[in-house]
């Protein structure tokens, strides 16, 4: 039993320490964004996997901002409608506020194939 506790513990450890190894990688930045709230409005949290949006589509309310994360190991850019991101390296982020109502479709430069949708109420 106190093998199976220890085993436990040094697994616990090790995914804690991966955490902040993983926090510690995104930019000081980008990092302060992610972690800066504002309580006048919501933001979401858009996820770009190398074959996804995770999620694929988000509902916020006008005037939110929405932060796209550049997970994959390829460069990325966002290109909606009304708004283009920079070139994201990986572990890098933009964020884009929505200032009114309506459904917007946006895509992966790099990956066309790759969509998502934010509406927007």
């Amino acid at each position: 039993m106190e093998r199976i506790t220890s085993t436990a513990s040094i697994i616990i450890i090790g995914l804690l320490v991966l955490f902040f190894v993983y926090v510690l990688m995104i930019y000081p930045e980008d990092r302060q964004k992610l972690l800066d709230s504002n309580t006048t409005t919501h933001r979401g949290i858009i996820s770009i996997e190398c074959d996804s949006f995770n999620p694929a589509e988000i509902t916020i309310q006008k005037g939110s901002s929405v932060t796209w994360v550049n997970n994959c190991i390829s460069k990325q850019r966002i290109n909606g409608a009304d708004f283009t991101s920079p070139i994201l390296l990986p572990h890098r982020s933009y964020t884009h506020t929505f200032e009114k109502n309506g459904v917007f479709v946006y895509s992966s430069e790099f990956n066309p194939e790759l969509t998502g949708k934010v509406i927007v109420k």
